[in-house]
């Protein structure tokens, strides 16, 4: 009730003349907009649910971030809780996952504005042929349409349409995530020893889907940040706690090596609440990095845990759809 409400409230708010009011008077803070795919979702046969918003949109939404905020990198981040002074309204843009749009059509566009941005990465997905499982799960379920498919955690049968195929895709993919780590390898296996056919397609018709070392590399030489995703993007709160360590230290030092400079920053993949612990945390933190970030939409203070960051998850083209949240959870929720 309380998380419909407050849809109902950030809806209003979108609508109404006094969000750009309140976007202009919002109170200082530190305030992590979080984006994943750029691009035209409608033209991906892959997951659709990681597009944020279109190059159009998001062009506009950096104006108004620019505009409204200062925008820092990660090392001005880490300095500014160090100083445990909150004199502006600060902002970062971060990115989760590394896909190949990051970098040609976002990083433009940060360039023309002259903005630096976070870039945290999966180091098993880069200058590889990966296709991580909930864009091959979509694949296979948007080119099931017609038929039924028995979900992965709660069994139901699915008959999967066209009019309902993308909320589908979201039940499959929600159940993957909830289910223990060696199930969820187990019904992925199945999927694709079933739909052979379709597995084999996929990898025939696939393109690059993540972006490559020289990729990161000319953005780190612009003055974008990287930082580390884990290496394989499990969740972390599903994994013995020598393979998490083993995540994050990891990967951190494989891009230290790639690009020559000290990584300060991880996400938790998918970054809900559940998918990491307290000692993931910890793991964090004795692995190096000065700033962990969640994806839980909330901004943050100078009393933020710094190794369990909140970011606002961008995921809408309209621009007052992203100062309603903003202004939703600057005013009405309660910061960490």
């Amino acid at each position: 009730m309380k998380r419909r409400l407050g849809q109902l409230l950030r809806d209003y708010l979108s609508n109404s003349s006094i969000v750009s009011q309140l976007w202009q008077r919002l109170p200082h803070g530190i305030y992590i907009f979080n984006y994943h795919r750029i691009g035209n979702k409608l033209e991906c046969p892959y997951a659709r649910d990681v597009f944020s918003c279109s190059a159009d949109a998001f062009e506009k939404q950096v104006e108004q971030i620019k505009s409204n905020f200062l925008v820092l990198n990660s090392q001005q981040l880490s300095a500014v809780l160090d100083g445990q002074h909150l004199s502006e309204r600060y902002a970062m843009i971060t990115f989760d996952d590394g896909y190949k749009d990051n970098f040609d059509t976002a990083f433009p566009i940060l360039q023309k504005h002259q903005l630096p941005a976070l870039f945290l990465i999966p180091t098993d997905f880069i200058d590889t042929d990966a296709i991580p499982w909930w864009d091959e799960l979509s694949f296979i379920l948007r080119n099931n349409i017609g038929k039924t498919l028995v979900t992965p955690a709660s069994g139901e049968a699915l008959h999967l349409t066209q009019d309902s195929i993308e909320h589908q895709i979201r039940i499959f993919t929600r159940q993957i995530k909830q289910i223990p780590e060696e199930e969820s390898l187990a019904f992925m296996a199945r999927l694709r020893d079933s739909h052979a056919g379709l597995c084999e397609q996929l990898r025939e018709r696939h393109q690059e889907l993540f972006v490559n070392w020289h990729d990161l590399q000319v953005m780190h030489s612009a003055g974008m940040d990287i930082g580390s995703h884990t290496r394989s993007h499990k969740i972390l709160s599903k994994l013995p706690v020598l393979q998490q360590a083993e995540e994050l230290q990891t990967s951190k030092q494989i891009i230290e090596e790639k690009l020559g400079a000290s990584i300060v920053a991880v996400a938790y993949p998918v970054g809900s609440k559940h998918c990491y612990t307290s000692e993931t945390k910890l793991l964090a933190q004795k692995a190096g990095y000065r700033l962990a970030f969640n994806n839980t939409s909330s901004i943050n203070n100078l009393l933020s845990d710094r190794h369990d960051m909140n970011r606002i998850c961008v995921i809408d083209d309209e621009v007052n759809k992203l100062k309603a949240t903003t202004v939703f959870h600057a005013y009405l929720r309660k910061r960490k």
